[in-house]
């Protein structure tokens, strides 16, 4: 923080005063129980953002096969919509359930179901039972976090993979008529991960999608980042680093 200098204060804002604005929030990590919300909540809703990202937590709502206990995020929806704050729900991890190796791991981070019809069928099932329980509370999905990275791909990056899991996804959410949803493709920005972000990029993802979402990591000081419209394929550029920023944490 030695950069930096104060210029003033900025009056809180609730999310019902921010009007249209298209800010948000990373709120993740909690289908791993790694903090508790309610001491964030009215925080949150006080910060003039609207949107606020949330993790759906497979491992940690379906303990027992085909069993569901969506109460942990029932009250973490409920409690954003009472506050006048718009959730949209990361569809993540794995389940130790289906996959040995996800029982290794902490919250299955990283660990996709696709290896088995098994796996396959069990994931298409949660997402179409999860949409159906948050129709009327949220309408956008996210499908997996950062799959352009081994950190939450851990058996190897593949575009073809993700794109042949995320149309799948994307046919469990629209199996619940008369729920009005977008789904959108996830992108790490991180500098190592360009190579497999351009390997995602070559499925026609956006057939079914038609939006990605994407958030940057990184341990240099801010960077602001901006789409060159020049470009076809919309390649992300950095900008000036005297360019004043504006940023949102996000976590994985």
């Amino acid at each position: 923080m030695d950069n930096y200098r104060k210029i003033g204060m900025v009056p809180p804002v609730s999310a019902r005063e921010a009007g249209d604005t298209t800010w948000g929030l990373g709120f993740e990590k909690l289908d791993r129980a790694v903090f508790d919300p309610e001491k964030a909540y009215d925080k949150v809703a006080e910060l003039g953002v609207r949107h606020i990202r949330i993790q759906s937590g497979w491992a940690r709502t379906e303990k027992v096969e085909g069993v569901y206990e969506f109460g942990w995020l029932d009250d973490i929806v409920d409690n954003l919509v009472r506050r006048g704050l718009e959730p949209w729900i990361c569809l993540c991890y794995g389940n130790g359930l289906y996959d040995e190796a996800a029982r290794e791991v902490f919250g299955a981070v990283g660990c996709p179901p696709i290896r088995t019809e098994q796996q396959r069928r069990a994931w298409h099932n949660y997402v179409a039972a999860l949409t159906a329980r948050y129709r009327g509370r949220v309408s956008r999905f996210e499908i997996w976090n950062e799959p352009d990275g081994t950190w939450c791909w851990k058996h190897g990056v593949s575009g073809t993979e993700y794109g042949e899991f995320a149309k799948a996804t994307a046919a469990a959410i629209r199996d619940i008529p008369d729920i009005p949803t977008s789904c959108s493709c996830h992108n790490s920005l991180r500098r190592s991960a360009v190579s497999s972000r351009r390997n995602c990029s070559s499925f026609p993802v956006f057939i079914f999608s038609g939006v990605r979402s994407g958030n940057i990591h990184t341990m240099l000081p801010p960077m602001l980042w901006e789409i060159s419209e020049k470009s076809p394929q919309k390649k992300w550029k950095r900008m000036k680093k005297d360019t004043t920023s504006v940023g949102i944490m996000s976590a994985s």
